[in-house]
């Protein structure tokens, strides 16, 4: 009886290891929320500073499915001399609401990206329409 208990408190420490160890993996990068707007349309999401790159991922509106109402969604990392060391973009969105994620790209300096720059573009003139600065700390 006190064998089955020692290997059955064993296996439930085992187990709230296992459990426990992904989400403090996910909390060890810094991920910072963001809005961008105009109008009524918007970016809203999350960046997520890893160690030598950025993704970036959300929720973007558009109000109309002409060219001039489409946008998407753009990030620039910088390093601390503010130099832009990398960007992405999202898929286009026109006359709706989707989600997307801009694949993680590099920010390959030591330490990361010191910022990112997340901005809401208008799709046929390629107007910057409103940005965020955002800092991994």
């Amino acid at each position: 009886m006190r064998l089955f208990l020692l290997t059955l408190a064993g296996l439930v420490a085992l187990t709230t290891l296992v459990v426990a160890a992904p989400a403090a993996l996910a909390a060890s990068y810094p991920s910072k929320h963001f809005r961008v707007e105009y109008g009524n349309t918007y970016s809203d999401g999350y960046v997520t500073f890893y160690n030598r790159s950025v993704g970036v991922t959300g929720e973007q509106k558009s109000v109309s499915d002409t060219p001039s109402g489409c946008r998407y969604t753009h990030a620039e990392a910088f390093n601390s001399s503010g130099a832009m060391i990398g960007e992405g973009n999202s898929q286009i969105t026109c006359g709706r609401s989707e989600k997307f994620t801009i694949k993680p790209f590099r920010a390959d300096v030591p330490g990361g990206a010191a910022y990112v720059e997340v901005t809401l573009v208008s799709y046929d003139l390629t107007d910057y329409l409103d940005t965020e600065r955002l800092y991994p700390r």
